[in-house]
């Protein structure tokens, strides 16, 4: 019998950690630590959570493997996968803007401006042979960051400049 509550109660703080995640309810901390909120089935109230432990009720007198500690553990993993993907994309998008790298980078910056290329003689689109414009934007966590887009088909896949 006893057994069964535990299964049910793991069962549901895990159900909860889910729900905290989803809702983006853990921030993590400069030092490593983590805030985690439950707004929806619990309080609301911060509870810290550092190296493994947390300073909820929970955590504290069962010793328990608390919603706060297991949604930490589920953010991390999020995270770490959201890495993992976003260095194949710019792997990908690196090789697939190679080609283009000696040709824009070799020459000198004297025939572009921020808006596009003022020499012709720039490089072209890959899909329909079009002008290329080097275009700088913002990109979340790197900065401004100068790509090259078609001036024909906005459609086109822009390159890392």
């Amino acid at each position: 019998m006893t057994q069964v509550i535990l299964q049910d109660r793991t069962a549901r703080r895990t159900v909860k950690a889910a729900g905290i995640v989803q809702r983006q309810e853990c921030e993590p901390l400069d030092n490593g630590g983590w805030i985690v909120r439950d707004v929806q089935t619990g309080s609301g109230a911060p509870h810290i959570v550092v190296n493994g432990r947390c300073d909820c009720q929970d955590h504290q007198r069962r010793a328990a493997y608390c919603k706060h500690l297991q949604a930490v553990a589920l953010e991390e993993r999020s995270l770490a996968q959201y890495c993992d993907d976003w260095n194949a994309r710019s792997t990908e998008a690196r090789a697939i803007s190679e080609p283009f790298a000696d040709s824009f980078l070799d020459g000198d910056f004297a025939g572009f401006d921020d808006v596009g290329l003022t020499d012709s003689a720039g490089p072209r689109c890959p899909d329909c042979g079009a002008e290329l414009v080097c275009r700088s934007y913002y990109v979340g966590g790197r900065g401004m960051l100068a790509f090259l887009c078609c001036t024909r088909d906005a459609e086109h896949q822009a390159l890392p400049a």
